[in-house]
């Protein structure tokens, strides 16, 4: 019997240990909390006009309210009418890099890109 409850021990232990590994990104996380406000923005703006073609990006993350910081490290866009994806897109300024990818589809409502579906 005590080599079972060691067993089911360490199997507890991996299991945990696999979890806390997997620690959330804070850039990646500020990120998809910005798509997501703008993503918001939009579907309000749908509602109540029935159409968001005239917002723009940048009022729309005015509204949102992110930051001067974050839209100077990330280019924001908009696909479609009503939007299918929202993508941000690091900048020159950006200390990662200029070009790295993050976007949110609307219709699998999924994450994917830079530091999500890769090992960077």
């Amino acid at each position: 019997m005590p080599r079972l409850t060691l067993l089911v021990l360490i199997l507890v232990l991996l299991t945990a240990f696999t979890a806390c590994s997997k620690k959330s990104d804070p850039v990646v996380d500020g990120v998809k909390s910005s798509i997501l406000a703008l993503h918001k923005v939009y579907d309000a703006e749908i509602e109540k006009n029935g159409d968001a073609s005239e917002l723009t990006v940048a009022d729309a993350l005015d509204e949102a309210k992110v930051g001067f910081v974050m839209q100077s490290y990330w280019d924001f866009e908009v696909l479609g009418f009503p939007p299918k994806r929202y993508i941000a897109t690091s900048s020159s300024t950006n200390r990662l890099g200029e070009g790295k990818t993050i976007w949110y589809d609307v219709d699998d409502e999924v994450f994917h890109g830079f530091r999500i579906d890769d090992d960077e």
